[in-house]
């Protein structure tokens, strides 16, 4: 199978999940923890450690720790 058309078949999937009420109710209709949770499951498939963030929580991460680094109070 080639990748492309496996990709296709996962963006089914997750189009499933991002229909399906029991997922939307567990989550509160949260679009990127239905993502992240789809990608860890897809992660723990392959066994993969990926760290997964959005790019919010990464910037978070790097300025909190550029502050520490300065010493500063966040």
């Amino acid at each position: 199978m080639l990748f492309a058309d496996l990709m296709k078949e996962v963006k089914s999937m997750f189009n499933a999940w991002m229909k399906d009420d029991d997922i939307l109710d567990h989550y509160s209709g949260d679009e990127v923890s239905i993502q992240k949770e789809f990608l860890h499951t897809i992660q723990s498939e392959i066994g993969s450690n990926f760290v997964i963030l959005t790019e919010e929580e990464l910037q978070y991460k790097l300025d909190s720790y550029y502050n520490s680094m300065e010493g500063f109070l966040i």
